[in-house]
This record gives C-alpha cells, structure tokens and sequence, in this order.
C-alpha cells in the first residue's frame, strides 16, 4: 500500500511540474511576443527606435520650456 502511494505521489509530483514548468514557457512566450510586436500606445504601433527617438524629442522639448522658466 505504501509502495503504490508513493508512485501515485511521485507520477503527481512530476505532472504538476511539467504543468508548473509549461505555464512559465507560456508567460515567457507571451512576453517575448509583446516585447517584439513593439510598444502600442493609443492605437499607434511604434517599435523600439521609433519610441526611442520619440522619447528623446519629448525630452528635449520638456528641457526647452524648462529653460524659458528660468
């Protein structure tokens, strides 16, 4: 009796980390595609330079109307 618990436990074991291992390659799929689809704001698909060089031109314009504070 003992003999088939523990293989009865052993076979869960083992199916609830190839469950617990497959959710985490899925999340980490799904993350990966996020992250190569690009950034989507307000319906605008921008990729990575394009978001870069949009970051950097709002920096500089926020840095001007500092300056004209000053």
């Amino acid at each position: 009796m003992y003999g088939r618990y523990s293989r009865q436990l052993g076979e869960f074991a083992k199916l609830e980390g190839l469950k617990a291992q497959e959710k985490r390659r899925l999340k980490e799929e799904k993350a990966r595609k996020k992250e190569l689809r690009g950034y989507q704001a307000t319906g605008v698909v921008y990729d990575s330079l394009q978001l870069r060089d949009y970051v950097v031109l709002n920096a500089k314009n926020l840095s001007n109307k500092i300056n004209l504070f000053n």
